[in-house]
């Protein structure tokens, strides 16, 4: 198992959600239904406890919308379950919290797995939906089982 965390992470333009893709066999997974994810997003911007979910998405779903203001940043960590494993899909687990576009404070909780096989995870890239990553750090740690 892996553990890769991020901290104070900050996209260059405002309202942006990060996101991730899993590498398999050296390839970036990025076609419509490679992954299914689904996420709870609790903020206090509104008091909304609300959910989503994809059977079919192109990414893996990591923060809410963040925004790119003075003391707005997400940080977090995401779990890789079984990256190395060709019997499993490789699932992931993510918890963050950030503040928002406004400095809406939120959390993001997500459950998700690469759906088109069973092949080895052999890398993970980030990126912002629409906007750069302006700065933060990310760091991969293994884990001992």
């Amino acid at each position: 198992m892996y553990m890769i965390s991020f901290i104070n992470v900050l996209p260059a333009s405002d309202g942006q959600y990060l996101r991730a893709h899993l590498y398999i066999d050296g390839n970036k997974e990025d076609d419509s239904g490679d992954y299914r994810y689904h996420a709870i997003k609790p903020t206090d911007g509104a008091n909304d406890y609300s959910g989503i979910g994809s059977d079919s998405s192109d990414y893996l779903y990591v923060t809410n919308s963040l925004g790119d203001a003075a003391g707005e940043h997400g940080s977090g960590y995401i779990h890789l379950y079984a990256p190395s494993a060709t019997n499993a899909r490789t699932a992931l687990r993510v918890l963050t919290v950030g503040l928002g576009t406004g400095g809406a404070s939120h959390n993001t909780i997500v459950a998700q797995h690469y759906a088109s096989g069973l092949e080895a995870c052999t890398g993970i890239s980030f990126f912002f939906n629409s906007a750069n990553i302006e700065r933060g750090t990310f760091t991969l740690y293994g884990l001992k089982n």
